[in-house]
């Protein structure tokens, strides 16, 4: 339970409006990380050590022209990149050396993978 100190309001929200807004102001994102970095450093200080871990982050780069999602790989990953491309999109894998999805870059119609080409690369950084 919450008690605040003067009159509040509780929105709730839908994920789709929090990813426009992010998008239209991606600040917020980074200070919603700030948030939650503050309070797994408070746990892990009281504590309670609180794992953290950066999922892969794919870039929506915003072009008329040819809409485009960038999911690099770890600077350090080895594997090849395997190209698929028609007129109307591109998607190019990152494959690791044991076989999984380690990034990816997709354009055009391609873009509408990105979620689920995202759910499958690994965390980067995992504490």
């Amino acid at each position: 339970s919450v008690e605040t100190l003067e009159a509040s309001s509780c929105v709730v929200i839908t994920r789709h409006t929090l990813l426009l807004h992010i998008g239209e102001h991606p600040e917020f994102a980074l200070e919603l990380l700030a948030k939650v970095i503050r309070r797994a450093r408070a746990a892990t200080l009281c504590g309670r050590p609180t794992p953290v871990a950066y999922p892969a982050m794919p870039v929506l780069v915003k072009t008329p022209a040819c809409p485009t999602v960038v999911c690099p790989p770890p600077p350090d990953a080895a594997g090849e990149w395997q190209v698929k491309s028609t007129d109307e999109a591109c998607e190019a894998r990152f494959i690791g050396t044991d076989g999984k999805l380690l990034g990816f870059a997709l354009l055009g119609t391609a873009t509408s993978k990105k979620q689920a080409m995202a759910a499958e690369v690994p965390a980067w950084f995992v504490d």
